[in-house]
Parts: structure tokens; sequence; C-alpha cells
């Protein structure tokens, strides 16, 4: 699933119908596959904003 998710914010236009079943073969539902996008996508259009108005978060202690 981490792989699919990095394919899906490196190169979303190459998720396949092949790609989709292999991820159904361990067990992976439409459900947890759409949250991955969601989740993926939240997060590249949280990151965009945070770059856009220069937004840099403290460090950790």
């Amino acid at each position: 699933m981490i792989t699919v998710a990095v394919d899906i914010l490196v190169k979303p236009s190459f998720i396949t119908d092949g790609g989709v079943a292999e991820l159904r073969t361990p067990g992976w539902g439409d459900r947890v596959m759409a949250e991955t996008v969601g989740l993926v996508s939240a997060d590249h259009l949280t990151g965009a904003f945070n770059l856009l108005i220069g937004f840099e978060p403290e460090e950790s202690r």
C-alpha cells in the first residue's frame, strides 16, 4: 500500500487496473483504496498550500 500511495503522489495517471487488482490480492478493499487516495491528496494539497504561504513547521525537540 505504501508503494501505491507514493505512486498516487508521484505519477497518479499511471495507476492501472492491474495495479488495483494487485491490491485486492492481499485483501485491500475499495474503501481502503479510496481512503489512501484521499489521504495522499489531502497531504499533497496541505503541503502545496504551506509552500505557497511560506509556512515552515517548528523542529521538534
